[in-house]
């Protein structure tokens, strides 16, 4: 019987992949009554790593060849996401206002994945009030001022809007395969290999 090895070169979107899994998740979280928050934060976590990630892979386009240039500063220290990012729009010519959606959205993103990442116990005090036959007010907590249904939705609706204008002008002056039509959905990885007989 005959036998054969491929050499095989692989690529994977890992922006696509966790997109999908935030799309996913916000499915969930629409089945679930309002104030149930793993889903939202689940949700919102997987956007702000998609953005993450989208501009890794946007700055491995653009610097192809000196990816040292995109992911360390002039000191060889590992760039900050908020230093990729502004590297990205700014070699992408995309006027972002700081002080507003989307980027407002960005910030409070990241804030929330750390303190996520670095979490620690939430200890709080307070009064609530409410009436007979009712539910007493969810606890209030950072993580629920930060993690809300509204939130979550403003989450996707902001990382998809800010990815698709960095994608728009990326596609204007980079003409890559890898590119696709779209910043966050589409392939989601792909082989190519050359195959030989084993003597």
């Amino acid at each position: 019987m005959a036998e054969y090895k491929e050499r095989r070169k692989a690529t994977s979107f890992t922006h696509r992949f966790l997109w999908k899994g935030c799309l996913k998740q916000k499915e969930i979280a629409d089945q679930k009554s309002p104030g149930y928050i793993s889903f939202n934060l689940t949700t919102m976590l997987l956007a702000f790593m998609s953005l993450e990630a989208y501009v890794n892979f946007i700055g491995e386009l653009i610097f192809a060849g000196n990816e040292t240039e995109f992911f360390y500063t002039k000191n060889n220290r590992f760039r900050s996401f908020n230093s990729k990012f502004d590297l990205i729009t700014e070699k992408c010519r995309v006027n972002i206002d700081k002080a507003q959606r989307p980027y407002n959205t960005i910030r409070t993103l990241k804030e929330l994945r750390n303190f996520v990442a670095h979490g620690r116990t939430e200890k709080s005090e307070y009064e609530v009030k409410y009436k007979e036959n009712e539910l007493p007010p969810p606890q209030r907590t950072y993580l629920a001022s930060l993690v809300h249904t509204d939130a979550m939705l403003t989450a996707i609706e902001d990382i998809k809007a800010i990815c698709d204008l960095i994608h728009a002008q990326v596609k204007s002056f980079c003409d890559q395969p890898n590119l696709g039509s779209d910043a966050l959905e589409g392939m989601l990885f792909f082989e190519i290999g050359d195959t030989e007989p084993v003597p």
